[in-house]
């Protein structure tokens, strides 16, 4: 099996200015190295994206936002390789809406699994902020002016999330999208994980975890996952399911402790693309994986990056 590797370093979601990115640093803990034992790794390096300007309105940001989301989806569609699973390294979260974009391009069908403490379905009318990183999924879902319909609601499985701006919690429930906070997810594995159609988009969002697990992110949030079982739930993901592609976003090195965050990004990538290096080999042509066990089981043993 092959993958291609793709950073994306962009702060124009937040915006902020930073000595190091969240690719570089997953680089540096050896990430490339270790994907080669695993697969035929290709790693087309940094695709180079704009600086945050002071002074922009949220207009402007978006504008920028939404032409660096272009270029991105550009890069990836003419990168595309059906065979291969395309990991792209963020940058925020406006990481995905280029990955959404290239896989809609590219005339694919697809759910997409967002593993975040935010809903990320904030519009510039209900965002407190006005940062866009928080609209990601809006935007695709074609609730403001800047972008049609890309990805249909019901397509979004929202799981983690614990941390909702009033207007964003109005929208997600008038939309039925589907949204469940760690507790949920627990209690509701593996059914959540049935429900999702064979293709995917995971985009993994540092910040599902437990702050302490991933200190190197700008938005902590308490109660979330921790290390053993969100590992454990992206390798059932890529053993039940065609990921089509993987985001790991909101990797800030300057906020990082001791690598912890560089490191769970990098052991989050692994998994997956070990994960699918098995089911791809196992599974006939248009089958599908089983469904692992339920998320309350005690975890059988295995190694921080199976």
């Amino acid at each position: 099996m092959r993958a291609q590797l793709l950073g994306f370093p962009t702060a124009l979601g937040l915006p902020r200015l930073v000595s190091e990115h969240g690719p570089a640093a997953v680089r540096r803990v050896g990430l490339v190295e270790a994907l080669a034992h695993v697969l035929d790794v290709t790693d087309l390096g940094d695709l180079a994206v704009e600086r945050p300007q002071p002074g922009d309105g949220v207009d402007r940001l978006l504008g920028r936002v939404m032409a660096a989301a272009g270029r991105q989806a550009e890069a990836f569609t003419d990168a595309y390789d059906d065979g291969a699973l395309t990991i792209t390294v963020g940058g925020d979260h406006t990481t995905s809406l280029g990955t959404a974009l290239a896989l809609t391009r590219l005339g694919l069908s697809f759910d997409v699994v967002w593993l975040d403490a935010h809903g990320d379905f904030n519009t510039p009318v209900t965002s407190p902020s006005g940062h866009p990183h928080g609209m990601v999924l809006a935007l695709l879902a074609g609730l403001t002016p800047y972008l049609p319909q890309a990805v249909q609601p019901w397509r979004l499985h929202l799981w983690g999330v614990r941390d909702l701006d009033p207007g964003e919690r109005s929208l997600l429930t008038a939309l039925g999208v589907e949204v469940r906070d760690v507790d949920a997810t627990r209690t509701e594995w593996p059914g959540l994980l049935r429900a999702v159609r064979r293709d995917v988009l995971v985009s993994f969002d540092c910040d599902c975890c437990q702050p302490d697990v991933a200190p190197g992110t700008m938005t902590p949030v308490a109660n979330g996952f921790e290390r053993a079982e969100v590992l454990r739930m992206v390798r059932q993901i890529g053993e039940a399911r065609r990921v089509l592609a993987l985001d790991v976003v909101e990797l800030h090195p300057d906020r990082d402790r001791q690598n912890r965050t560089a490191r769970l990004a990098h052991d989050v990538i692994l998994t997956v693309a070990r994960a699918q290096a098995r089911s791809r080999a196992a599974a006939p042509a248009g089958g599908r994986a089983t469904v692992q066990a339920p998320l309350g089981r005690p975890p059988r043993s295995f190694s921080a990056c199976e």
